[in-house]
């Protein structure tokens, strides 16, 4: 089945939904471009499709936790080096 998407340049087409998959899957094709199905005359955002919701590509909370772990560690570091010279000061007059 082939699929038509269309983004800020013009319009495109995707001879299967597997080559549909793998532009979505490169981020070619982005959940705001508008889609259809070569049987249909309704247009869609592509992040509404029910075989893409899966995917979660573009899904942004999952790096926001990634990040918010990095920052956690990096004070739980910072603290620990100052809990260390704090020691070795104290320990040395």
């Amino acid at each position: 089945m082939k699929i038509y998407v269309r983004h800020g340049d013009g319009e495109l087409m995707c001879p299967s939904f597997r080559d549909f998959q793998n532009l979505y899957r490169l981020k070619f094709v982005a959940p705001d471009d508008l889609v259809r199905r070569e049987n249909s005359t309704r247009w869609m955002r592509a992040g509404d499709l029910p075989e893409l919701r899966s995917m979660h590509l573009y899904d942004r909370s999952g790096r926001l936790r990634t990040l918010t772990y990095l920052l956690w560690a990096m004070v739980g570091v910072f603290a620990l080096a100052v809990v260390v010279q704090l020691f070795l000061t104290l320990s040395h007059p």
